[in-house]
């Protein structure tokens, strides 16, 4: 499993032990006990200029729109 998603579950299951000690159902929470995974940080990817202006022509070619407007809509209004 991703450190990621054993991070996540630890802390799901940690918050439902805690409310479970509080209202008397358990004695101690055990997953207080235990540190998660370290989760490396990744770097984050960007489309840059050059790429989003692509996306945008190509979705104007797609729906027919001419500079993110409808053919014969009043981009002014």
């Amino acid at each position: 499993m991703a450190p990621k998603s054993v991070e996540l579950l630890h802390t799901i299951l940690r918050g439902a032990l805690a409310t479970a000690a509080q209202r008397g159902h358990i004695i101690r929470n055990v997953a207080a006990l235990v540190s998660p995974p370290l989760v490396p940080k990744r770097k984050q990817q960007v489309f840059t200029i050059g790429e989003i202006g692509r996306m945008l022509g190509v979705g104007d070619r797609l729906t027919g729109t001419v500079d993110g407007h409808l053919p014969g809509a009043d981009p002014g209004g």
